[in-house]
């Protein structure tokens, strides 16, 4: 009978320190997961700041882009077009003197 109660008391000592064991586990990574909420907290909150940084950076980017683009375009209307015309006027006065076309029909 004592070895039963020396067996007993062995595997309830065995089995508290397992319960401590386990509860410290527990309390350490219950302690993890909050530090982690709270991290993700934080960063979530900052979330919408960014979100308005990020639509007024897109914003200018685009707006300096739409004005770069009509400037260009402007530019090119004016240079091109007429620079255009020039070389297709003289490209036409070459093939009316290539093949004797009077300049008015």
């Amino acid at each position: 009978m004592k070895e039963l109660d020396v067996c007993h008391s062995d595997a309830m000592k065995e089995l508290d320190a397992s319960q401590v064991q386990s509860s410290k586990s527990c309390k350490t990574q219950t302690q993890a997961c909050l530090h982690l909420t709270e991290d993700i907290d934080k960063e979530y909150k900052k979330m919408p700041d960014r979100i308005v940084e990020n639509t007024e950076l897109i914003k200018n980017s685009y707006k300096e882009f739409i004005e770069e683009a009509q400037a260009a375009a402007a530019r090119l209307s004016k240079v091109s077009f007429s620079d255009l015309a020039k070389s297709t006027e003289k490209s036409l006065n070459g093939l009316r003197t290539c093949y004797k076309i009077p300049t008015t029909l």
